[in-house]
């Protein structure tokens, strides 16, 4: 009888330790579940936060060349102002290249 007992105690911690896996099991896709959930949001939240981040860059790129393209307008308008000879001979010479690069 001493062999059925042990039999019979050795199911029951066999039972015992698959509830105990298959309860462990459960939590870890639980935990998993709620990490998946987590990560989606900080991925969506990053994502937001790098569009953003490259919409102000490129407004910023943006204004600088705007900048950038008013005042070499206005450093050449100067330039023609005070050089109306020289800037008149610039543009001839100019004209006649590009004609002859481009006319035949």
């Amino acid at each position: 009888m001493k062999n059925t007992a042990a039999d019979h105690n050795g199911t029951l911690n066999t039972q015992e330790e698959l509830e105990i896996a298959r309860k462990a099991v459960l939590e870890a896709y639980a935990n998993f579940l709620e990490a998946k959930k987590h990560l989606k949001i900080a991925a969506f939240a990053a994502g937001i936060d790098f569009k953003e981040s490259a919409h102000e860059h490129l407004e910023e790129a943006l204004i600088k060349a705007k900048e950038r393209k008013d005042e070499l307008r206005d450093n050449t308008s100067d330039y023609i102002k005070e050089n109306p000879i020289t800037s008149a001979s610039i543009a001839f010479i100019g004209g006649i290249l590009f004609s002859r690069l481009f006319g035949k």
